[in-house]
């Protein structure tokens, strides 16, 4: 987790102050990649008052990606993806025996059309998949296999 601490002292009369927080770019990204998690991560806030050390506020916040969705129409496959940040796909189609490397841009809150990047040698068995790396470039990469 991570802890930031806050020296805030409330005027007499207000009630509301905004607390700005300033991370490193290390733990900025930690914090959001726990947030993007289903785990999701902690927030708490603690101060003292009156000479006692209170916890006022205390919560787990978890914004997890949904998972994509493929979609087929005629030879074409399209991921739609319901989540509110881009993401990039990149993995393996497994389809009628063959191993194809694929990959899609996906726009927020949109469909992107899988792309066929090249062949990959040799005969697949199983039932008909995308094995997928879904990423928000340079922050996060998570799994996903959907079946076909």
């Amino acid at each position: 987790g991570v802890a930031v601490p806050l020296d805030l002292t409330l005027p007499p009369g207000e009630k509301e102050a905004a607390l700005p927080v300033r991370l490193t770019p290390g733990e900025a990204l930690e914090a959001a990649r726990a947030l993007l998690s289903p785990e999701g991560v902690e927030v708490a806030l603690e101060g003292e008052a009156l000479g006692q050390r209170l916890t006022f506020f205390r919560a787990r916040l978890a914004l997890p990606l949904e998972p994509v969705r493929v979609r087929r129409s005629g030879v074409n496959f399209f991921l739609e993806n319901p989540n509110p940040i881009p993401l990039r796909a990149e993995g393996l189609l497994v389809l009628l025996g063959q191993r194809l490397t694929v990959r899609a841009d996906l726009p927020a809150r949109g469909e992107g059309r899988l792309w066929v990047k090249g062949l990959r040698p040799g005969l697949e068995g199983g039932r008909p998949r995308l094995e997928l790396w879904l990423e928000v470039p340079g922050f996060l990469r998570q799994a996903l296999v959907l079946e076909l």
